[in-house]
């Protein structure tokens, strides 16, 4: 087990099965719920979006939704160490599942980083946790799209990351669900090559109209963070 400082005081634990990854904060800063808002992520892993939102007061309340009961233990000893218990509620529970969130439960933003391997596709490995995070194995894009339809407010916003490959499955399920895409940036990792993630912000039941950021470059001809990225890690970032 490690304990990650995640800066502001606040610390976070992983372990070598549950860590985050520069998707994750990338994820996190493109959400930025507003103070008021009740979030939901689903699939939160060791925590580490629902911990970085409480450090930065962007939402009134996180709840954080996740199928392996051993991210949830990590989750709650990081919500312990750092006074959070009232910020921050952990599920331990399937998406897939109708009880998984109260019915009566609404959320102003629903937040997923969801397994990037469509099921069927690539090798899947022989560890539950990492086949969980990275494949389609315990539940599909579809599935995670339908829950966020039924838990959201209308006007809601459900922000997602995925692989390039991916987008044109992420926009017709989010369209089936009454999600509407509204804001797309694509996130390449050197200067040189084309972008491999995207990140989009969807509305529920929002009009017809999306909005293409500028593409966020991780790293500069140097192989070190642009400036851009220093100022999305801020707090944590070491240099």
């Amino acid at each position: 087990m490690h304990i990650e400082d995640m800066g502001k005081g606040i610390k976070l634990f992983t372990c070598d099965e549950y860590k985050f990854t520069t998707d994750t904060i990338i994820l996190a800063n493109f959400a930025s719920p507003l103070p008021k808002d009740n979030v939901l992520e689903i699939g939160t892993g060791c925590g580490a979006i629902p911990i970085i939102l409480a450090r930065d007061n962007k939402a009134k309340h996180i709840t954080a939704l996740e199928i392996q009961s051993e991210a949830c233990e990590l989750l709650k000893k990081s919500i312990k160490i750092n006074n959070l218990e009232d910020k921050i509620t952990v599920i331990n529970k399937d998406v897939r599942d109708e009880d998984a969130i109260p019915l009566n439960k609404k959320y102003d933003m629903v937040i997923c980083n969801p397994p990037y391997k469509k099921s069927g596709c690539g090798e899947v490995s022989e560890l539950y946790c990492r086949a969980t995070a990275r494949n389609e194995t315990q539940c599909t894009l579809e599935d995670i799209i339908k829950k966020a339809s039924k838990v959201l407010n209308q006007g809601g916003d459900l922000c997602m990351c995925n692989r390039v490959e991916r987008l044109c499955d992420m926009i017709g399920i989010m369209r089936l669900y009454k999600i509407e895409p509204k804001v797309l940036q694509l996130v390449q990792y050197n200067i040189h090559k084309e972008p491999k993630l995207f990140l989009t912000r969807g509305k529920k039941f929002g009009k017809v109209g999306l909005r293409c950021n500028p593409t966020l470059t991780i790293n500069n001809e140097k192989g070190e963070y642009t400036e851009e990225m220093k100022s999305i890690y801020k707090y944590y970032y070491k240099g």
